[in-house]
């Protein structure tokens, strides 16, 4: 019975660990990263390039409220970004070796959101779909990790 209990201990620890997790940074918080800045961090995510203007993007699992909306978290560079080869190259070796990354991205509750129809390597922005219903929050990466 106590083998049981250590297992089932275990593998509650792992379910628990296992989500994403983040945060914004604030006055003492979160050293290291920017002023009006967050971060979140991934065990699973998914990748993919905009065919039109070959922007990268991570879609998350993560759900955020924005003016009484929630839209899904989605981290983007832009193709004309410096840092383009970098992150997509960090991006998919967090993918291909199962660890997980860190992502910065500027916090959209203390910045402009724009309209995702011109996205910046600046500020996040929203989008809709067809019906106007909340789709997307497209936020820069500022920068990336792997952790693992």
């Amino acid at each position: 019975m106590g083998k049981i209990r250590l297992i089932l201990a275990f593998l509650f620890s792992v379910a628990v660990f296992s989500h994403a997790e983040g945060g914004c940074s604030g006055p003492g918080q979160n050293p290291g990263i920017p002023t009006q800045s967050c971060y979140e961090i991934l065990s699973s995510f998914y990748m993919g390039i905009q065919s039109a203007d070959g922007m990268f993007f991570i879609d998350t699992d993560k759900d955020v409220q924005y003016n009484n909306k929630t839209y899904k978290l989605r981290f983007f560079v832009t193709a004309t970004s410096s840092s383009y080869n970098q992150i997509q190259a960090l991006a998919q070796t967090g993918y291909a070796t199962r660890s997980r990354i860190e992502v910065i991205y500027p916090n959209y509750a203390e910045t402009t959101v724009t309209n995702a129809t011109a996205l910046n390597n600046t500020n996040c922005s929203t989008n809709t779909d067809n019906a106007g219903n909340a789709a997307y929050m497209y936020c820069p990466i500022q920068a990336l990790s792997i952790l693992e």
